[in-house]
C-alpha cells in the first residue's frame, strides 16, 4: 500500500473521531465508534488521556503490544529509543495547540524487531473546550519504509563505489555503512581459492573488542558439504540461529560472537571467488528484503573491486612498459611497412618512439609520418630488411648505415609486432656511429695505443716520482671525482684515507723499487656512495729506460668485492653448518648404540636367570627403559623434521593448565627421585584453561622438566612457578610458566643460540647428560605453534637457569577439566591376527599376547592374512602397514568389505607417525594407529576397553 492510500484511510479517524462543538459530551459516543473501527479496520487503535501520560486502551494487531488496561510505560514500550525525542516534540506541539496529532516513526514491533509507523491522532473536547482525551490510529508502514531506505542505502552505496578508488578505503567505508544499516556485530571479506583450499579473509569489521578474522584458513576444516555446495552455486547461506541450525557448528562460532549471519558467494566462469560474510551477535530473522539488498550490494561491491584490480593491473602493466620504454637508453619504435602494388615494401610509417629515439636518429616529431618524409633517399636495404621481419616473423639483428639521416651508423634488432599477416615491426637500436668512427680511427691512427687507454673503462693516471697526479689518460676520471683540475699536481697518495693511504704510499713505493705495486681501496664517491678499487701501479721509462713517472690503473670492483665478502660469509656459514651437521651425526651415533650394550647384555641374562628371578626382573626393565629411550629420540627426530617442514597438526582442545603440568612432571619425576631432587609446583589460586594440545605442552614441559633435572646436582631444587598476566591494548590474557633449576646454568654466549637445532651446552666424550641437542628446538617450535614464547635466562656457568614460557589463555572457568576414567586393566581373552612380514616381530608380538592369555594367529603376508580371517574370525587384528606385494591399507580395506569382519578391531602398527599417516590409516579402516615400536600399554588398555 502506498503513502497515500495509508493517509487517506487514516482520515477516517479524524471523521470519526472529531471535536464536536455542541458542548454535548461525546466520549461515550466516540468508544462506541472506537469499538466499531476496533473491528472494522486491521489498523493499530489506541486511547490516551488529554495530556498523552496514560494509554487507556491500545489494540496492536499483533504489530505493537497490546495495551488493555491502563498504562504509564506505553511510550517507552512502543516508540523507539532513537525516535522519542522527535515524537515527544510533535505530541507536545498537538496538545498545545489542540490539533490533530500525524507523524511517521519507528516503533518496537512485538516481535522485537523495529518497524514503522504511520501515526495519527485527534483530540475529543468537552463542553468547555479543553482536551479530555485522544483517539488514534496507525498503520504498519514498515515494508513500505524499509523499501524506501534500502533504496536510499543502494544509492549511497553505489555513489561510494563510484567515487572511491582505492581499495582499502572502499571496503572499510562499505563495511562501516554495511554494519550500520543491518546493526551487525561483524563484517569479512573473502576471498575463495578452492583449488588451494584456502579462502583468505582480506577485510574484517567488527563491533567492539573482539579477534579479527583476518588470515588465512583451509576451506576443508571450516566449511561444511552444504556450505560449499551453496557457494559454488553461488546461492546464500542463510543462518538465523546457530544453535538451532544443525549446518552449523554452534560453539566454534560462539567463540567469535556469532549467533546468526548471511554468506553472499560470488562466483565467476562457474568459479566460485568471493563471498561477503555478514553477522550477528544474536538470533536474527532475515527479511526478504535484506537478503535481496545485500545480494545487490555484494554484487555491485564485487563488479566494482573486479573493475579496480583490472584496471590496477592495467595500470601498473603500463607504467612498467611506459617505464621500460622511456627509461632505456637504446631508441626505440614501431612501425608499419607500405608496399607497392607488387607486394614490394618500399617505406614505412612511424607509429610510436620512446625519448631516446630523437637522440639516436635526430628526428623530431616523426610519429604518423614516413621515413621517406626525412630521409627521401633512405636506402633499400633498409625497407628490405623490414620487410622480411615483417612477412616471416623471424627477428634479425643487424648493422647499417643510414646515409640520409647524416651518415649514421645504427645496431638494430628487429622483430615482428602482432601474429602472422601483420605489417608492424619494432625495432630497437643504438647509435654506433662513434664507435664505427673509433674503429675506424683505431685502425688508421699512428697512436692506437693511446686510443685503446682512452676507450678503457677504467681509470688511468701519470703520476711523478713522488705520487704528485700529473694528467689523466682515460675517458674517465678519478674515483668519485667529476672535474679533476683542482687535484693535478697536489698528491694523489692523500687523495685515499685511513689505512688505504698506508696501503697506496706502499704501492708507490713498490713501483718503484720492483716495477709493480697493487692495493685494494676504499672510497665513497661524491654522492657518498661506498666503491672500492683494485689500483695497479708500474713505472713509465724514458728513452733511457730510466723511471719518468708512474702509470696508475683503477679498477671499480665494488660488485665483485661484495661478491667475494658474500661468498666468504657464506662459506664460513656453510662450515659452520658442516660441523654442526658431522657433531650430530657423531652423537647420534653414539646415542643410538648406547642402548645396544645393555639391550644385548640384558638379553644375555634373560637366557641365563630364571623368570620370576630379581635378575630376570632387572633386565626386563633395563630393556624396557632402553627401547622408550630410543623411541624417544627417534619421535624427537622426527617431529623436528615435520615442525621444520610445516607438516605437524596440532590437536586443539580445551586444557587445564594444571593437568598439563602434572603429566609433564610424571614425564620427568623417575629422574628426579633417581636425584634425591625436590620439585615444587605452584598454580594461580584459580583454575586456568589453554586451548591447547595436551600431548604436545606435555612434551614441552617434560622436556624442560627432564633437561633441568639432567643438569642439575643430586639433592638441589627444581621448579614451576605460574603466574597469571591480564590482558591489555596489545595482547589477550597470558600465563606465564618459570621451570627454574639449580644447576650447570648457560654459557652467555650459548645463550642467543639455545633453542637452536644441535645446539648443546657441552659437548664431552663422557656425555653423561646424552641427548641430541634438538629438545630445545623441538619446545621453541611447539610454544610457537600454541601462540605463545620462550625465553631462557641464564646468570652463567653453575648459577642455574630458567626457562619462561607464556602462552594466551581461554577465558577463566571454575569447571575443571575432568581427566577421562583409566581403562581397565583386567585382560579379556581376545581372538588376534597377527600380520607382519618381519617374523621375529611377529612371533614374539605372538608370545606376549599368548602370555597375556589371548588367542593368537600369525601370517606373514597380505594372502595369508586374508585366507586366516575366514577361518579364524579374529576379534582384533594387529596388521603391519609395510607389506610387500599388498600392502596394510589394502589389506584392511578388503577385511572391512568382508562381512564377518565388520566389527573386527583393527590396528595399524607402522614405522610412519605422521598426522597424515595417521588419517590415512583411519580413512582405509583401521580403527587405531600404534607407532613402533608398540607401546604395550596402550594396546593392553584398547583390547580392556572393547566391548
Amino acid at each position: 500500500m502506498n503513502q497515500d492510500s495509508e493517509k487517506a484511510r487514516l482520515r477516517l479517524t479524524g471523521v470519526l473521531f472529531g471535536a464536536d462543538t455542541t458542548g454535548q459530551d461525546t466520549t461515550g459516543m466516540s468508544e462506541k465508534l472506537l469499538r466499531a473501527y476496533v473491528e472494522a479496520t486491521s489498523d493499530v487503535v489506541y486511547r490516551l488521556n488529554a495530556d498523552w501520560t496514560v494509554m487507556a486502551e491500545l489494540d496492536g494487531r499483533n504489530f505493537l503490544l497490546d495495551a488493555y488496561s491502563p498504562s504509564t510505560t506505553w511510550f517507552n514500550d512502543n516508540v523507539y529509543a532513537g525516535d522519542q525525542e522527535m515524537v515527544m516534540g510533535f505530541i507536545q506541539k498537538a496538545i498545545r495547540t489542540k490539533s490533530v496529532f500525524e507523524l511517521e516513526h519507528r516503533v518496537n514491533r512485538v516481535d522485537g524487531t523495529v518497524g514503522w509507523t504511520y501515526s495519527k491522532a485527534v483530540p475529543i473536547f468537552d463542553d468547555r473546550g479543553e482536551i479530555t482525551a485522544w483517539f488514534g490510529a496507525a498503520a504498519d508502514i514498515t515494508p513500505r519504509k524499509q523499501a524506501e531506505l534500502n533504496l536510499t542505502f543502494l544509492a549511497e552505496i553505489s555513489q561510494d563505489l563510484a567515487n572511491l578508488t582505492e581499495v582499502d578505503e572502499m571496503i572499510a567505508t562499505i563495511s562501516s555503512k554495511i554494519a550500520a544499516h543491518f546493526q551487525l556485530s561483524r563484517c569479512a571479506f573473502v576471498e575463495i581459492d578452492e583449488a588451494a583450499d584456502e579462502a583468505t579473509v582480506t577485510h574484517d569489521w567488527y563491533l567492539g573488542e573482539q579477534a579479527s578474522l583476518i588470515g588465512l584458513y583451509r576451506i576443508s576444516e571450516y566449511l561444511t558439504q552444504e556450505y560449499l555446495e551453496a557457494g559454488r552455486a553461488g546461492e546464500l547461506f542463510v543462518v538465523s540461529d546457530t544453535e538451532t541450525d544443525p549446518r552449523t557448528d554452534a560453539a566454534r562460532l560462539a567463540k567469535l560472537g556469532i549467533r546468526s549471519f548471511v554468506n553472499v558467494p560470488m562466483t565467476q566462469n562457474g568459479i566460485w571467488r568471493f563471498h561477503l560474510s555478514i553477522y550477528h551477535s544474536r538470533p536474527w530473522n532475515w527479511r526478504k528484503d535484506e537478503l535481496k539488498l545485500i545480494r545487490e550490494i555484494t554484487t555491485r561491491l564485487w563488479e566494482r573491486l573486479e573493475r579496480l584490480r583490472a584496471e590496477e593491473a592495467l595500470r601498473l602493466s603500463e607504467i612498467r612498459y611506459r617505464t621500460l620504454f622511456d627509461s632505456i637508453d637504446e631508441g626505440f619504435c614501431v612501425i608499419e611497412m607500405i608496399y607497392d602494388e607488387t607486394g614490394k615494401p618500399y617505406d614505412y610509417l612511424i607509429l610510436e618512439v620512446n625519448p631516446s629515439f630523437e637522440v639516436q636518429t635526430g628526428l623530431h616529431d616523426s610519429v604518423g609520418r614516413r621515413v621517406s618524409e626525412f630521409s627521401p633517399d633512405h636506402e633499400e636495404y633498409w625497407f628490405e630488411i623490414y620487410g622480411r621481419v615483417a612477412s616471416t616473423g623471424e627477428p634479425v639483428r643487424f648493422e647499417n648505415e643510414a646515409k640520409g639521416l647524416d651518415g649514421r651508423w645504427f645496431d638494430v634488432y628487429a622483430f615482428r609486432v602482432g601474429g602472422e599477416g601483420s605489417r608492424r615491426v619494432a625495432a630497437l637500436f643504438n647509435n654506433v656511429t662513434e664507435r664505427k668512427k673509433t674503429d675506424q680511427a683505431l685502425r688508421e691512427s699512428e697512436s692506437f695505443n693511446r686510443s685503446i687507454i682512452d676507450s678503457s673503462p677504467d681509470c688511468i693516471e701519470i703520476l711523478d716520482l713522488e705520487g704528485n697526479l700529473l694528467s689523466t689518460r682515460t675517458g674517465r676520471t678519478m674515483p668519485g671525482i667529476e672535474d679533476i683540475g683542482p687535484f693535478l699536481n697536489t698528491s694523489w697518495i692523500d687523495f685515499w684515507k685511513g689505512i688505504y693511504r698506508d696501503f697506496a704510499f706502499a704501492a708507490v713505493e713498490s713501483a718503484k723499487r720492483t716495477g709493480e705495486g697493487k692495493f685494494r681501496g676504499f672510497f665513497h664517491d661524491r654522492r657518498g656512495k661506498p666503491r672500492w678499487w683494485d689500483v695497479a701501479i708500474s713505472p713509465i721509462h724514458d728513452d733511457t729506460g730510466t723511471t719518468s713517472r708512474l702509470l696508475v690503473v683503477s679498477r671499480d670492483v665494488t660488485d665483485r668485492h661484495e661478491l667475494e665478502a658474500s661468498l666468504v660469509a657464506r662459506a664460513e656459514q656453510l662450515a659452520r653448518a658442516d660441523r654442526s651437521k658431522d657433531e650430530f651425526l657423531a652423537m647420534l651415533a653414539h646415542e643410538l648404540r648406547n642402548p645396544l650394550a645393555p639391550l644385548r647384555n640384558a638379553c644375555e641374562v634373560l637366557q641365563t636367570s630364571a623368570p620370576g628371578t630379581p635378575a630376570h626382573s632387572t633386565a626386563h626393565g633395563i630393556m624396557t627403559r632402553q627401547i622408550e629411550n630410543m623411541s624417544q629420540m627417534i619421535d624427537d627426530l622426527l617431529d623436528v623434521s615435520r615442525i621444520t617442514q610445516g607438516k605437524i597438526e596440532l590437536r586443539m582442545e580445551k586444557v587445564e593448565l594444571e593437568t598439563v603440568l602434572n603429566a609433564a612432571a610424571s614425564l620427568a619425576r623417575p629422574g628426579m627421585e633417581a636425584r634425591n631432587q625436590r620439585f615444587t609446583l605452584t598454580l594461580p589460586e584459580e583454575p586456568v584453561f589453554l586451548e591447547a594440545d595436551a600431548t604436545r605442552l606435555d612434551q614441552v614441559f617434560g622436556n624442560l622438566l627432564t633437561n633441568a633435572s639432567k643438569y642439575s646436582p643430586p639433592g638441589s631444587n627444581i621448579s614451576i612457578l605460574t603466574e597469571l598476566v591480564p590482558a591489555d591494548w596489545e595482547k589477550s590474557a597470558q600465563v606465564v610458566i618459570r621451570v627454574r633449576d639449580e644447576g650447570m646454568g648457560i654459557a652467555p654466549e650459548l645463550l642467543p643460540h639455545i633453542f637452536d637445532l644441535f645446539v648443546q651446552a657441552t659437548r664431552s666424550l663422557d656425555r653423561a647428560s646424552g641427548g641430541l641437542g634438538i629438545g630445545l628446538t623441538l619446545v621453541r617450535r611447539l610454544v610457537e605453534l600454541h601462540g605463545g614464547t620462550v625465553e631462557a635466562f641464564s646468570e652463567g656457568p653453575d648459577r642455574g637457569s630458567e626457562f619462561v614460557v607464556s602462552l594466551p589463555v581461554l577465558e577463566a572457568s571454575r569447571n575443571r577439566v575432568k581427566s577421562p576414567a583409566p581403562a581397565s586393566s583386567s585382560d579379556i581373552p581376545r581372538r588376534i591376527l597377527i600380520v607382519d612380514d618381519n617374523r621375529d616381530s611377529a612371533d614374539t608380538m605372538a608370545m606376549l599376547q599368548g602370555m597375556r592369555g589371548h588367542t593368537t594367529y600369525i601370517a606373514y603376508n597380505g594372502p595369508d592374512a586374508l585366507a586366516a580371517a575366514g577361518d579364524f574370525l579374529p576379534e582384533v587384528v594387529l596388521l603391519d602397514i609395510g607389506l610387500p606385494e599388498m600392502d596394510g591399507y589394502e589389506i584392511a580395506r578388503r577385511l572391512r568389505s568382508m562381512s564377518s569382519m565388520a566389527g573386527t578391531f583393527i590396528v595399524a602398527v607402522s614405522g610412519y607417525g605422521s598426522d597424515e599417516d595417521v588419517k590415512r590409516a583411519i580413512a582405509a579402516g583401521f580403527n587405531r594407529h600404534l607407532v613402533k615400536p608398540a607401546n604395550l600399554t596402550t594396546l593392553r588398555e584398547w583390547l580392556a576397553n572393547l566391548p
